[in-house]
């Protein structure tokens, strides 16, 4: 079905009712889509806010289906107006620069090169990632920790979204699983099968202030980099903060001692020690040091 005319056509056109029908909402909307240019089928996704095409974003992985992306990031007329296409995007809000992303499509998360490591060494502190990966057993818990781990090594949000249950017309079964995670944590998910949404909020400030604490490269500025203007508004948060941020959980705290445990046992196995003494002043490096010794 992918190489009929009526599918693509209808693909196109569905695209053209979204982006119409939210003019006037202030949302990014990012959505997967079979896209036909030039005598070719590409997987895409495409960036919408308030009616315009910002942009269309192809998988960098060929399939049976799929062609890959070009390897030039050009302009292309769609609806009448110009959009920009291909792998090398940055999209930024004008009025808010920490709210840069850039979009992924397929599964790219699982390949042996992601373009999200690219993204995010030129300044997308969010990926999107829309995808239509089929449902077997265990590949949940994959895709689960696989975006867990590349939020936290890249320092960024990651938003992965999957084709839900209306794709499974074939051998294959899409279930629809969702998740968002920040810089190493699941923040929300649906799970395979819930049919429900994955809402919370993504701290973009702390993310660009962690990556200015730890090397990052230096954007090349080789992308092609499309701003758009949202005011910042207030909005009421749906995620949890813990009320003792710098104080870790238990399994943590029993980590931390047993790591300075070892550090003191070696420090004082290398001074050839017969005895320690401790003196306790009632400051926290000689507590610690007391409980780490017991």
């Amino acid at each position: 079905m992918f190489f009929q005319e009526k599918l693509t056509s209808g693909a196109k056109e569905a695209l053209f009712d979204i982006a119409e029908g939210t003019r006037r909402a202030n949302i990014v909307f990012a959505v997967g889509l079979p896209f036909a240019f030039e005598a070719k089928l590409y997987n895409c996704t495409a960036v919408i806010y308030k009616g315009k095409i910002l942009g269309i974003v192809p998988s960098a992985n060929a399939n049976r289906y799929f062609a890959s992306a070009p390897e030039e990031t050009f302009e292309i007329d769609i609806f009448g107006k110009s959009a920009i296409f291909g792998t090398d995007i940055l999209f930024k809000c004008a009025e808010l620069p920490e709210f840069s992303f850039a979009a992924v499509t397929g599964n790219d998360i699982s390949g042996p090169f992601s373009l999200a490591e690219e993204h995010s060494a030129e300044g997308a502190n969010i990926i999107l990632n829309s995808a239509a990966e089929s449902e077997t057993v265990g590949k949940a818990d994959i895709r689960r920790n696989m975006v867990k781990m590349t939020s936290g090594k890249l320092t960024c949000g990651y938003m992965y979204s999957n084709a839900g249950d209306g794709e499974s017309t074939t051998d294959a079964v899409y279930a629809g699983h969702s998740i968002i995670a920040e810089n190493g944590d699941i923040l929300a998910e649906n799970a395979p099968f819930e049919k429900t949404e994955a809402i919370t909020d993504i701290d973009v400030k702390m993310l660009d202030g962690e990556r200015k604490k730890s090397y990052y490269p230096e954007p090349t500025g080789e992308y092609a980099e499309v701003l758009f203007e949202m005011e910042p508004s207030d909005t009421p948060l749906t995620r949890k903060f813990g009320k003792y941020p710098f104080i870790p959980e238990l399994s943590k705290c029993e980590d931390i001692l047993k790591i300075q445990a070892a550090g003191l046992e070696k420090r004082l196995s290398r001074s050839y020690s017969k005895t320690a003494v401790i003196g306790i002043s009632g400051g926290l490096d000689s507590t610690l040091a007391l409980i780490a010794m017991q």
